[in-house]
């Protein structure tokens, strides 16, 4: 008598059955809402944030708004115009505008910045109320029994990035990234996709139009649903084709918006970030600090809009920067290909979080703000792997990167203490001090140390 084996049928958690939370982590849950709402009245009410980014993006909605000038060509923007219209929203609502005989007026500009600064931050408070909204439901999905502490992971790491929390564009990109992983864990990990996939690739797109680096994530998804989808080969490669020409197209209306106007100077933008070099917080800059602990002569050098590390090596690393990140980029999506049809929709969903992430570790750019999205993407990358106690270090990683980022700016950032006239005794820009120099060199180390981890033991996906 003989026995056949027959291999169990791969299955996935479906949406509508997910896991229930332990009563701890429901506990832990509530506490975090609670904390979560304490810290955005904080932040709100009574952080007195410094805000030269929020100057440039009311100079640029004055330009276009209140003057009528075109965007991007007669005034340059380093941002897509998503981004522009993010800026230029708070603007639009306030009804007020600042005519040619009040412009010079410097207590009727102030007045009017102090309206749009309220309804700039107003906006950035909602976006982020929606991304934390998104981003439990996202770890529910995929570790339900992680929800609380997770929710803690998010509360803990950007109420330490409170002074650029709600005074930049980049909470308006972690919306949309999680609205993208939102939608996309609607669709079944293999077989047909439907509205929910499309739907996906649309907010993908536009994410990509407000900040380029959602990019780097459209490939692997793409791949996962070629190998994971319904039909032959050719039904498969049909599909991924009109998704692409979705998430296409959803990039490329906001650019066609201004593009009759603007012409070729809406891509501007990436002339601009080309030409950027050795930004002071990036990985990057931190070896070059440590080079200059061993002799190397240093300095800093502010140019396209940041503070620059410049020394005899820097040019090198400027040029070389682009191929390292796509060489890593290249090795993800090698170990995404070798893995044939098991490479499912989470899987790509995890890769392409994966990649964005990477993509912050290797650019030669790495401001603080990008962490207001990079350590919620990171806390999901984790999420999905390991236990408990893991990912608790995990989450006070995190919150450790946020508080050191906040140390440095803008409190070490400076020549004079924030908010007062006080020299700063420990001033990065220009003195390169060597306390917020080890600091940015050790955030950099742990935040590389978790995309590692996060790289190598990396399975299932972010809504399994």
């Amino acid at each position: 008598m003989t026995s056949t084996a027959v291999a169990p049928e791969r299955t996935h958690p479906t949406p509508a059955e997910p896991d229930k939370p332990r009563a701890g982590s429901s506990l832990l849950l509530r506490l975090a809402v609670f904390a979560y709402l304490a810290s955005r009245i904080w932040v709100f009410l009574f952080v007195t944030p410094i805000s030269p980014d929020r100057i440039l993006y009311f100079k640029y909605a004055v330009r276009g708004i209140d003057s009528g000038r075109v965007a991007f060509a007669d005034f340059e923007i380093e941002y897509p115009p998503v981004g522009y219209w993010a800026m230029a929203a708070p603007r639009l609502v306030d009804g007020e505008r600042l005519t040619p005989e009040t412009v010079t007026d410097r207590s009727e500009v102030a007045r009017q910045f102090g309206r749009y600064s309220l309804l700039f931050r107003l906006q950035m408070l909602i976006l982020d109320a929606v991304a934390f909204g998104l981003f439990l439901a996202l770890v529910r999905r995929s570790r339900p029994e992680f929800v609380g502490l997770a929710a803690w992971g998010y509360v803990l790491s950007t109420t330490a990035l409170h002074h650029v929390l709600l005074d930049r564009l980049d909470v308006g990109l972690l919306a949309l990234l999680l609205g993208w992983l939102w939608t996309r864990s609607r669709v079944p990990a293999d077989g047909r996709s439907g509205p929910w996939n499309a739907a996906s690739y649309a907010i993908l797109g536009f994410g990509i139009a407000f900040k380029l680096v959602g990019v780097v994530a459209l490939p692997f998804v793409l791949l996962s649903d070629f190998r994971a989808g319904a039909g032959g080969t050719g039904r498969r490669l049909l599909d991924c084709v009109l998704l692409t020409l979705v998430a296409v197209v959803a990039t490329a209306l906001p650019f066609a918006v201004h593009a009759p106007f603007a012409g070729w100077k809406t891509l501007g933008f990436l002339e601009f970030h080309g030409a950027r070099g050795i930004q002071i917080e990036s990985i990057y800059a931190s070896g070059l600090f440590v080079a200059s602990w061993f002799g190397l002569p240093i300095e800093t050098a502010v140019a396209y809009g940041s503070a620059n590390v410049e020394s005899s090596w820097s040019a090198l690393l400027t040029r070389a920067s682009p191929f390292v990140l796509l060489a890593a980029l290249a090795a993800l999506g090698l170990t995404a290909l070798m893995r044939g049809r098991d490479y499912d929709r989470r899987a790509g969903e995890l890769d392409g979080v994966l990649a964005i992430l990477l993509t912050l570790v290797l650019s030669k750019v790495l401001s603080e703000q990008y962490f207001l999205f990079g350590l919620p993407l990171l806390l999901l990358a984790t999420a999905g792997s390991g236990g408990r106690g893991r990912f608790a270090a995990v989450v006070v990683a995190c919150f450790v990167i946020g508080v050191g980022s906040t140390v440095v700016f803008p409190h070490l950032w400076f020549p004079v203490v924030p908010n007062t006239n006080v020299p700063n005794a420990y001033c990065l820009v220009p003195d390169l001090h060597w306390l917020p120099c080890m600091i940015l060199v050790v955030r950099n180390a742990l935040f590389m140390s978790l995309v590692t981890l996060a790289l190598f033991t990396r399975r299932g996906g972010t809504s399994s």
